[in-house]
């Protein structure tokens, strides 16, 4: 997997947090892959939650999405 700099994947959080609300699959891979790449970064899920603004059980239930 490629990492984003951090500067574009503050970016695409900021987008995201701004962005509607919903559970298009489309919105729910973007979350996985900043997900995704929070993780790589060593991020703990608890902070990932903290950063997207949504539960840590959202975080697990993201995570879980097929490819």
């Amino acid at each position: 997997m490629n990492l984003l700099s951090i500067e574009t994947l503050e970016k695409k959080i900021e987008e995201m947090k701004r962005g509607p609300v919903g559970n298009s699959p489309e919105s729910r891979k973007g979350k996985k892959y900043l997900i995704e790449q929070l993780l790589a970064r060593g991020f703990k899920k608890t902070e990932i939650a903290g950063r997207l603004g949504v539960s840590r059980k959202t975080v697990y239930n993201i995570l879980k999405i097929s490819e």
